[in-house]
């Protein structure tokens, strides 16, 4: 439940940002939440590796397993906050933001 939560939002977040910028909205949506799980996946990887390696110590198998989920959470939302950010830097460099005082700055009264 909380997963399909944090899905919504995310995806609300990226659809608000490029309706506010012009973009194909439902597009960036998904692509926000690819990154969320492109981002866990990667951080399980790392994680993996850490422990693998030997560089992260490990406790018994339901503490390497929560450790696992919390890491890669935590990685994804990063994931996700960098992409956020340097897509609003990128369009925004570009100039093109759609707001009611563009839209009510041509009417005369």
């Amino acid at each position: 439940m909380i997963g399909i939560l944090l899905i919504y939002f995310i995806g609300r977040a990226f659809y608000n940002l490029a309706d506010k910028f012009n973009e194909n909205k439902w597009l960036w949506a998904i692509l926000g939440v690819v990154s969320y799980y492109a981002g866990s996946f990667v951080g399980g990887i790392l994680f993996g590796l850490l422990e693998e390696f030997e560089i992260m110590p490990s406790g018994g198998p339901d503490d390497l397993h929560v450790a696992s989920i919390a890491l890669a959470v935590v990685f994804a939302a990063g994931v996700v906050v960098a992409f956020y950010f340097i897509l609003k830097r990128m369009w925004t460099r570009r100039g093109v933001v759609i707001t009611s005082e563009v839209l009510d700055g041509d009417i005369e009264y």
